[in-house]
C-alpha cells in the first residue's frame, strides 16, 4: 500500500541523507578485491570485481555503496596477509538524527567488544552482525552495564546466515540502561559486529555515530581520538569483563606536549561491570588515552561536539558525538587508510599517539600517499615524540585529491592511530574511525587457552 505524505520536518530526517564510501587496497599484496551487498533478505552476498590497477606499484581504489550493507573481499598475491582498507561516511545536517556518523571495514571476528551506546529514554543502539562467510555463524550475546553484565535468553543463539546481516534492537533486550558495552561471540563462522548509537533528549538532537570494535581485554588500552576545546569535551568508558574488581590508572598525552594524568589515583572497576570517567578540566588539545591495569579491562571514549556553557556541553542545544575505541599499535603491515573524496566530504585529521619509542626520544611513522591515480608514493617520515599526539590535516596529511594513505611504523614503537572526521558548517559534526594493523593471513587460527571459569 502507498505510504500517506508527511510533512518533512516531522521526519528523523527532514533533510536528505549524504551517503559515500571508497575502498583502497594494494595491488602488491591482493591479486583480487571484490565489493558485495550484505542484505538481509535471504538472497545471500552478490559479490562484484574491482577494476585491477595497472601495475603492482599502484592500489585497488573503487567507491562502496554505503546506502546498502557491504563487504570487501580481497584474495593475497601471495603467501602474506592483504592489507584492504575501506571508510563509509553518512551526514545528516537536521533533525533527530543530525550528526555524522562514519565506519572503516572491521575483520570478522570470533569475539567482539563494542564499547559505547545506551538503552535509556531517547537512545537507540542497533547491533549489526555481518557474516560475509560462506558458513553460517552462531551468536552469543553479553550486555556490560554499570549494574552488571546480562545475557539476555533473546541475545542466545542468533543464527546470522551466510552472506547475510542480521540487526539487533538493543533497547528490546536490556532497557534504561545510559551507558553499555557489548560482548559478541561467534561459533561455526566469524562476524563483523558494530553497533549504531544515536541520541535525543526530548526534541533536541543528542548525535549519532558507529561504535567500532575496541582492542581485545588486556591490561593496557590505547585511545588516540580524545578531543578537547572550545566546543568539544571528553569522557573514558572503562569496561571489567573479569570475575573480579580491577583498579585502573590512565593518563592523557597532549598535542602540545601536556601529560594529564588522573586527578584520582585510579579508578575501581567491579567486576563485569562499566564505568564512565568525565575528562573535566582538560587543557585544549587532542589527547592520547594510555590505561593501566593489573586486571584485563576494555575502553573507549566518548567526545561530544556542541555549545559549551560553564565547561560542559549544553544539551539544551543540538550535539554531535563520536565513539573513540581502544586501538592497537601500528606496525610492519600497512594501514590502508582511504581519505573522503567529493563535495561535501568529510575532512579528515589523522591522530598519532606516542606511546612508547625504541629510542625513548620520538617514534617514527612512515606514510605513503596513494594519488588520486592511484600511484603509491615513496614514503615520507613522521617523527611522533614519546609522550605526545601528533595531528596531521590537509597538505600535512596528503595533498588535494589523494585517495588515502599507508601507515606503517617500526614494531618496537608503540604508535596507536585514528582518525577524526569533520563535517558541517564550523566543523559541527563530528566521527572517529580506529585504524588497526592488517589483519593476519586468512588461514590463520587464534587459539584462546583459559582455565574454565576465568574467560572473560
Amino acid at each position: 500500500a502507498d505510504q500517506p505524505e508527511t510533512d518533512s520536518q516531522f521526519r528523523a530526517a527532514p533533510v536528505e541523507t549524504r551517503s559515500a564510501g571508497w575502498l583502497l587496497a594494494p595491488a602488491k599484496q591482493a591479486r583480487s578485491v571484490t565489493v558485495a551487498g550484505l542484505p538481509d533478505d535471504g538472497q545471500g552476498a552478490r559479490w562484484r570485481e574491482v577494476d585491477a590497477p595497472g601495475s603492482a606499484s599502484e592500489a585497488f581504489t573503487g567507491t562502496m555503496d554505503a546506502d546498502t550493507p557491504a563487504g570487501v573481499r580481497a584474495v593475497p598475491s601471495g603467501a602474506g596477509s592483504v592489507a584492504v582498507g575501506g571508510l563509509v561516511s553518512s551526514v545528516t545536517a537536521r533533525g533527530d538524527l543530525r550528526g555524522l556518523a562514519a565506519g572503516a571495514c572491521t575483520v570478522p571476528a570470533a569475539d567482539t567488544w563494542l564499547v559505547g551506546g545506551g538503552t535509556d529514554v531517547g537512545q537507540g543502539a542497533r547491533l549489526v552482525l555481518d557474516n560475509p562467510g560462506r558458513t553460517p555463524a552462531t551468536v552469543d550475546l553479553e550486555i556490560v552495564t554499570a549494574e552488571g553484565s546480562q545475557v539476555p535468553a533473546a541475545g542466545r543463539a542468533l543464527v546470522v546466515p551466510a552472506g547475510q546481516r542480521r540487526e539487533v534492537l538493543l533497547e528490546g533486550l536490556v532497557a534504561g540502561q545510559p551507558a553499555i558495552a557489548v560482548h559478541v561471540r561467534a561459533e561455526g563462522g566469524r562476524v563483523a559486529a558494530f553497533l549504531h548509537d544515536s541520541l535525543l533528549r526530548g526534541l533536541v538532537p543528542g548525535g549519532v555515530d558507529v561504535v567500532a570494535p575496541s582492542a581485545a581485554p588486556s591490561t593496557r588500552q590505547l585511545v588516540p581520538g580524545v578531543l578537547n576545546d572550545g566546543t568539544t569535551r571528553s569522557a573514558l568508558r572503562i569496561v571489567n569483563p573479569g570475575s573480579s574488581a580491577a583498579v585502573v590508572s590512565w593518563r592523557l598525552l597532549g598535542d602540545a606536549g601536556q601529560r594529564v594524568d588522573a586527578e584520582q589515583p585510579a579508578v575501581t572497576v567491579p567486576a563485569r561491570s562499566l564505568v564512565d570517567v568525565e575528562l573535566a578540566g582538560l587543557p585544549d588539545g587532542s589527547f592520547t588515552a594510555v590505561l593501566e591495569s593489573e586486571s584485563k579491562v576494555v575502553a573507549s571514549a566518548l567526545v561530544q561536539r556542541g555549545t559549551v556553557t560553564s565547561g560542559r556541553i549544553d544539551t539544551s542545544v543540538p550535539v554531535d558525538l563520536a565513539w573513540s575505541p581502544s586501538v592497537g599499535s601500528l606496525g610492519e603491515d600497512p594501514a590502508v587508510v582511504p581519505l573522503p573524496q567529493g563535495d561535501g566530504a568529510p575532512s579528515p585529521v589523522l591522530m598519532l599517539g606516542g606511546v612508547d619509542a625504541a629510542d625513548r626520544q620520538a617514534a617514527r611513522v612512515q606514510i605513503r600517499v596513494v594519488d588520486a591515480e592511484g600511484r603509491i608514493g615513496e614514503p615520507r617520515e613522521v617523527e611522533v615524540p614519546s609522550g605526545r599526539t601528533v595531528r596531521l590535516d590537509g597538505e600535512r596529511l596528503a595533498p588535494a585529491g589523494a585517495r588515502g594513505v599507508l601507515l606503517t611504523a617500526d614494531v618496537r614503537d608503540v604508535v596507536p592511530a585514528s582518525l577524526v572526521l569533520w563535517s558541517g558548517e564550523r566543523g559541527a559534526l563530528i566521527s572517529v574511525t580506529p585504524l588497526n594493523p592488517a589483519p593476519a593471513p586468512p588461514d590463520d587460527v587464534v587459539v584462546r587457552a583459559a582455565v574454565p571459569g576465568t574467560w572473560p
